[in-house]
């Protein structure tokens, strides 16, 4: 019979309703008519709730695609191309025609057949003994960067114009190097 009690007086709850220190507290009676008063029964919500609805999270954008051709990996829209230990490319490095492109060659002639960047935006880096053994071409790239180590670019690298040439590599920071 108390469980009925219980579940009548839980139903008749009014949470608009404030209770001193936060608390609120229901009486319990033990006798069937409910005239004498039981024990005290805590049922008081001790956590203020959040009535705002909480919506589910939104899905992140697609990722962005690289442009078709990409022979590596795709990072957001830049088409990634890892040529990492000795010989670990074997032919030439191509990028996309479109698009932008980044290209590792670290290890000793990493990318032993040189690499060839598209129209997009071209950041090589060459690392370690004739890592980029053959030229690294970017002549037709909206803006280049190419970073050779010590003794890694046997050939200089072929830049989008001659005053974007920086030691045996190339750079975009010249105004009219860079037109992506």
């Amino acid at each position: 019979m108390r469980f009925v009690w219980l579940v009548l007086l839980a139903g008749c709850y009014d949470p608009n309703v404030e209770c001193p220190l936060g608390r609120c507290d229901l009486l319990v009676s033990n006798s069937p008519d409910a005239t004498s008063v039981g024990s005290i029964l805590d049922a008081g919500i001790d956590a203020k709730l959040d009535a705002s609805p909480q919506l589910p999270p939104t899905d992140a954008p697609p990722p962005t695609p690289c442009a078709p051709g990409c022979a590596g990996t795709c990072a957001d829209g830049v088409c990634v191309i890892t040529c990492i230990g000795n010989e670990a490319c074997d032919e030439e490095v191509t990028c996309p025609l479109t698009g932008p492109c980044r290209v590792v060659c670290n290890g000793r002639k990493a990318c032993k057949e040189g690499v060839r960047c598209g129209l997009g935006r071209c950041t090589v880096t060459c690392q370690g003994e004739d890592a980029c053994h053959k030229r690294v071409r970017c002549e037709s790239s909206c803006a280049c960067d190419v970073t050779c180590g010590s003794d890694a670019c046997k050939d200089e690298a072929v830049c989008p114009h001659p005053s974007c040439e920086a030691g045996d590599g190339c750079t975009s920071a010249p105004n009219n190097c860079n037109a992506c």
